[in-house]
């Protein structure tokens, strides 16, 4: 089932992501690290931080097309919570002292589109992906700059907010201002791309005859990701959306996909494979080996869908490639690559440096491990929880890792690069305007085989535990719902909200989709209360996350919880599984797993030293370090740097980096540095264990402050400051 997947993999640099992510070393931790120099290269290496990471950038990314009031709502009140989990003490976290926050919208217009019917032209359908502190006037950002900054020690010039709940308010305000009279061609990924990663963001869109094209460099972006983003810091993305993503292209033909005309349609094999090198555009030339469009049956329908075609303006990003033989989006590959790779291919080819990965003056930069993308999209909370959510209370989502190794991609996703593509498992994620009822799918959850699928034409909005029941398919108008979930009060949908613009799914023109989230709890004919909320299958968003692997964090926007006494309310629990990652990942910095031992309290492990190359070249001695001398190792540590984003894909050599052995102590020096707790002047390492039933070497003391069940730690001294380099620890697969 993952063939296709694996391809994608391969070409699209995602092999990266799966390599670092099965190291599930960036702290220490040894297991099986074969992509990252593993088996093949005869050592297991792994990054040892010295110092927990201080910094946090934290980048809301926001839907804010119609219906997502409520969900925004949701979030704005988990943001104490994820507040108060970055800035307090714990058990294993380091309080943080330097935290940025900001907030954008997905909405960035019409691509270029600009004509008197065309949706998403007026100016609040257009946030530039700029921050919304800035774009909304929002007082109180830092500086004026539009973000919040968290600075309780008061180390920024002028200093940032040092009361939690003054910054707690804020940020409430922040994600309330976003709305909901957004573009509805949610670009959720392309929106904290632009703002993050683009190097040359456009200006503006502009339509040039039959094509449109960026224009001009937004200044504006530039100067806030520059008071934004630190190269030191670590990086979480949130994205929040109840639709898939719809990053169209700003250039091309994409502006179609806002125009009120009929599009052309795709060959005859695109709806029996859309991912068959045959499906095209009706409007195509023909494709190298392909019959010719012209001579195709479906193109003999006439080139242009016509009404009932499942062409409806509000459905144009769905399944673009089997109804229109072509794909006006990005490719995933694109945000896959804007996370992990320190280089980018840009127009014309060129290769150029990835703004996440440029490091400060004489520092290298921050490595990809410290980029973290959360997804709060559309999926059912069954099918990403844990065993223990799906029976008792609470909810604990799933890593990464665990959705792999439980198949729950699957379930959720399936795989889109297929040929042809495989579906989810779960029907409920099946994108489609039928009802899925009449579809020969299975109509049962495989997670929870007793949520099966009702028809549409079911009274009772909770027949089902995941989205209620099918809604009427009213000639390809609207998708059905992957989840729904009670609002917290009952919205009414009359006329004052019509005329007020307000989102709302049970309008009079709504009634005759006998949506479940129009019917009252005790069941019922469809009414203009709305009692429900609902999210679609967020598709894309969970084929970029499964490519990231323990970068990403995935949640459903349909929350499980939702009395507001409980911890685990509302989007608390995606808050947790965020936190969860970053103390698990960053902030510690001992070993979870013990190293091997000789009778002389040595390992046989090296410490890796690796920091820019000066002008004067990598003249290790002179640091008290020595070369790599080991051909292997040397192979092992530069495959490494490349997983990890240290060393572009086209530099195998690695060659703006030195990489330096740290020597390993021995005899008196050995004792001293296991022992001795004060300031010693020697150059090496060693390694302390004093976690009980394993055999213990070094004075416990040293050792303290690791977290509970991992009094195991690498004392390194005299190597070079964690501030200009970064330690990698590797041994022998084979000791």
């Amino acid at each position: 089932m993952r063939g296709g997947r694996l391809v994608f993999a391969a070409l699209l640099l995602v092999s990266v992501a799966l390599a670092f992510g099965a190291c599930g070393a960036r702290t220490g931790l040894l297991v099986g690290a074969q992509g990252a120099g593993g088996a093949s290269s005869g050592w297991d290496v792994s990054l040892f931080r010295q110092r927990a990471v201080t910094r946090v950038d934290l980048l809301l990314t926001l839907d804010n097309s119609i219906s997502m009031a409520d969900k925004q709502a949701l979030l704005a009140e988990a943001v104490p919570l994820l507040v108060q989990r970055l800035i307090t003490a714990g058990s294993s976290l380091e309080p943080v002292s330097d935290v940025h926050v900001g907030v954008i919208t997905s909405s960035l217009g019409s691509h270029g589109a600009n004509g008197p019917k065309d949706v998403c032209t007026g100016a609040e359908d257009d946030d530039h992906a700029h921050l919304l502190g800035q774009l909304r006037g929002l007082p109180g950002t830092w500086q004026n700059q539009g973000f919040l900054a968290w600075d309780p020690r008061g180390e920024q010039r002028p200093p940032g907010d040092a009361d939690p709940q003054v910054f707690s308010d804020k940020l409430r305000r922040q994600v309330q201002a976003a709305g909901e009279r957004g573009c509805g061609y949610e670009a959720t990924l392309e929106a904290w791309y632009r703002f993050l990663v683009d190097p040359a963001p456009p200006s503006s869109v502009v339509l040039e005859g039959a094509f449109s094209s960026r224009q001009g460099v937004d200044r504006e972006i530039l100067a806030q990701r520059a008071a934004f983003l630190r190269p030191d810091s670590l990086l979480a993305i949130v994205v929040l959306s109840d639709e898939n993503d719809c990053s169209l292209r700003d250039e091309g033909s994409a502006w179609l996909m806002l125009r009120r005309e009929r599009m052309f349609r795709g060959t005859a094999v695109c709806a029996k494979n859309a991912n068959d090198p045959c499906c095209q555009s009706c409007a195509a030339t023909p494709a190298p080996g392909c019959p010719d469009p012209s001579k195709d049956s479906a193109c003999a329908k006439g080139p242009l869908n016509e009404p009932g075609d499942d062409d409806d303006l509000n459905l144009r990003c769905w399944d673009q490639k089997r109804r229109y033989g072509m794909s006006f989006m990005y490719p995933i590959e694109r945000y896959v690559q804007g996370l992990q790779s320190p280089t980018l291919v840009v127009e014309g080819g060129r290769i150029v440096q990835n703004p996440l990965f440029v490091g400060a003056k004489g520092a290298l930069p921050r490595d990809n491990s410290l980029v973290y993308l959360v997804g709060i999209v559309g999926v059912p909370w069954q099918d990403i929880a844990d065993a223990r959510s799906l029976s008792g209370p609470g909810l604990r989502y799933l890593t990464a890792r665990e959705l792999t190794a439980n198949g729950r991609w699957d379930v959720i996703l399936g795989d889109p690069l297929a040929s042809p593509a495989v579906p989810p498992t779960d029907p409920f994620m099946l994108e489609t305007s039928r009802d899925r009822t009449e579809l020969p799918v299975s109509q049962q959850n495989p997670i929870v085989p007793s949520a099966r699928l009702v028809a549409a034409n079911s009274r009772d909005p909770q027949a089902n535990v995941i989205n209620g029941h099918e809604q009427r398919d009213m000639g390809g108008r609207d998708l059905q719902y992957a989840c729904t979930f009670p609002l917290d009060r009952p919205r009414s949908c009359d006329q004052a909200s019509l005329d007020a613009g307000k989102g709302c799914d049970c309008y009079q023109e709504d009634l005759m989709f006998e949506r479940p989230l129009c019917q009252p709890p005790g069941g019922g004919a469809s009414t203009s209360q709305q009692y429900y909320a609902k999210a679609y299958p967020g598709l894309r968003h969970l084929q970029l996350l499964e490519a990231l692997g323990d970068s990403a964090v995935v949640a459903s926007i349909c929350p499980k919880v939702l009395d507001k006494a409980s911890e685990d309310y509302g989007y608390n629990p995606a808050v947790e599984a965020l936190n969860s990652r970053i103390a698990d990942s960053v902030f510690r910095r001992c070993l979870r797993e013990p190293l091997p031992l000789d009778a002389d309290g040595r390992v046989p492990c090296e410490v890796v030293q690796v920091f820019p190359k000066p002008a004067g070249g990598c003249a290790c001695a002179s640091l008290g370090l020595a070369g790599v001398t080991d051909a292997s190792l040397e192979r092992a540590v530069r495959e490494h740097l490349r997983v990890v984003g240290q060393c572009a894909s086209d530099d195998p050599e690695c060659a703006g980096s030195c990489r330096c052995r740290l020597p390993q102590l021995a005899g008196g020096e050995l004792s001293s540095c296991q022992n001795d707790a004060g300031r010693l002047s020697l150059a090496g390492f060693c390694y302390l264990n004093a976690e009980q039933g394993e055999p213990n070497v070094g004075r416990p003391e040293l050792v303290a402050d690791c977290p509970r069940d991992e009094h195991r730690d690498l004392r390194l001294l005299g190597a070079v400051s964690s501030d200009r380099a970064i330690s990698l620890l590797a041994c022998p697969t084979d000791p």
